[in-house]
């Protein structure tokens, strides 16, 4: 067993409540101090197939509860009813802290009950995501998708966050003060890095989201950071079956308890040695959203993609409509986007068969798209760049870890429309057109000697 200092207070009084409510944590999961937060420890070694946390469906935090307790403390069910998922659960989160401030010694009511989960979590000058740098942290990601992402969501939260400071202070104008934007944030950040889809709150759990799925929080499970590859699973059960070590994957789901009765359980299938973090795995997701919504990087991440959005072509093209393509590594999805290409030069017709001219057209487009975007990444090794930027946040090893993977992903898209302006040369030449390319390049042709003239 390793010798590891004492949890802190915080923990200890979560603990308490987690497991006064039917919560589980395994006996060697240890919770240590960080200065980004808490991280999560073997005290002595966990065996493989282990069940490290179970929390029960009725402690997550979900829109219902959420909404169920705005209703008993604003008494406003016409407004509530027009707020999305992320408003309802970050004002109740929220409120923990107004009413808490407001009141030192104020108990609070039966309905806010998640404040030792809450008091947990990282401190809001810890979170690392972009909406949290400051403006010059924020500009070095000028020139890729994300700076725009960062601006587009933080104009969106802080329109949420409008709507619901208004409903608050038509209530409570002592609540509405202490309901800030900073507090706002916060609880959103805590959605963004450590929510599940709600599907997973099923006797059939699924962690894949769906367009009526939405984020849930649950206690105890979201506390294990991200390790690409960590061999885990979200085994659905009854309580009682976490209070052993190892749980049973093939009775995970064969009870007759209602889902009211179930409880989300997190096993791990690799022992991990005392001492070594306990990872969770957050599943195949690009570094745009890891930075977006946690606040971190992979390096060299397979999962990497870039979005790119062209005009749409074709005959029934609307004036101004735009179509968006996800691209990952080795031009990964780039048939859907060279598809659309070719209609931008054949607005007619989407059957009309293509010639090798319309495949030297598209290729010539796409490469020159492909090249402006990769001139107007940011310059990693620029030392400018990285000057003011707060070494505690540390966007540089994000925004390098995120530009190298969009670099690759455009260098590929460059050679596959290579691959294509190659095709369309054997196609001309399969007809007897033989093209000319100087450098790679294609270049004006002149009369060959058998009457034809090379295309340009």
């Amino acid at each position: 067993m390793t010798s590891i200092e004492p949890e802190p207070e915080s923990v200890v009084n979560f603990k308490t409540w987690f497991l006064s409510r039917g919560g589980y944590i395994h006996k060697d999961v240890q919770f240590k101090q960080v200065p980004s937060g808490l991280k999560v420890l073997a005290r002595d070694t966990v065996p493989a197939d282990t069940c490290v946390a179970s929390c029960p469906f009725s402690l997550a935090i979900t829109p219902e509860v959420s909404k169920k307790a705005l209703l008993t403390l604003l008494k406003s069910p016409d407004g509530l009813d027009k707020w999305t998922e992320r408003q309802l659960i970050c004002t109740y989160l929220s409120l923990h802290w107004v009413l808490s401030d407001s009141h030192p010694r104020y108990v609070l009511p039966p309905v806010l009950a998640h404040l030792q989960y809450i008091n947990i979590l990282p401190a809001a000058e810890t979170l690392r995501t972009p909406l949290h740098f400051t403006q010059q942290e924020l500009d070095s990601f000028k020139g890729t998708n994300l700076y725009g992402a960062s601006c587009d969501r933080k104009r969106d939260w802080e329109a949420e966050w409008r709507g619901c400071k208004e409903l608050v202070d038509s209530f409570n104008k002592d609540w509405a003060a202490g309901f800030t934007w900073e507090r706002y944030l916060t609880a959103s950040t805590y959605l963004s890095s450590r929510a599940f889809p709600s599907t997973i709150l099923s006797a059939t759990p699924s962690l894949q989201a769906t367009d009526s799925s939405y984020p849930v929080l649950l206690p105890g499970i979201d506390s294990l950071d991200h390790a690409p590859g960590a061999a885990v699973s979200w085994l659905i059960a009854a309580p009682h079956s976490a209070t052993a070590s190892t749980l049973n994957p093939a009775a995970s789901t064969t009870n007759n308890s209602s889902e009211a009765d179930l409880a989300v359980n997190l096993v791990l299938h690799a022992s991990t040695h005392a001492g070594r973090d306990i990872f969770n795995n957050y599943g195949p997701k690009p570094n745009s959203e890891f930075i977006l919504g946690y606040g971190f990087a992979l390096s060299q991440n397979p999962y990497d993609t870039i979005v790119l959005q062209i005009g749409v072509g074709g005959p029934n093209a609307k004036q101004g409509e735009r179509k968006k393509f996800e691209i990952g590594k080795n031009a990964n999805g780039a048939e859907l986007l060279w598809a659309e290409v070719l209609l931008l030069d054949s607005p007619n017709s989407e059957t009309t068969e293509k010639t090798y001219d319309d495949y030297l057209r598209g290729a010539e487009k796409l490469g020159d798209m492909v090249f402006r975007l990769l001139d107007n990444l940011p310059k990693v090794g620029n030392a400018e760049l990285h000057n003011g930027i707060r070494s505690t946040i540390d966007p540089r090893g994000m925004l390098k870890y995120y530009v190298d993977g969009q670099r690759d992903i455009l260098q590929s898209l460059l050679e596959f429309a290579s691959d294509k302006e190659r095709s369309a040369a054997e196609t001309a030449l399969a007809q007897g057109i033989e093209l000319v390319f100087e450098d790679g390049e294609l270049i004006e042709g002149e009369e060959s000697d058998s009457g034809q003239y090379d295309d340009a």
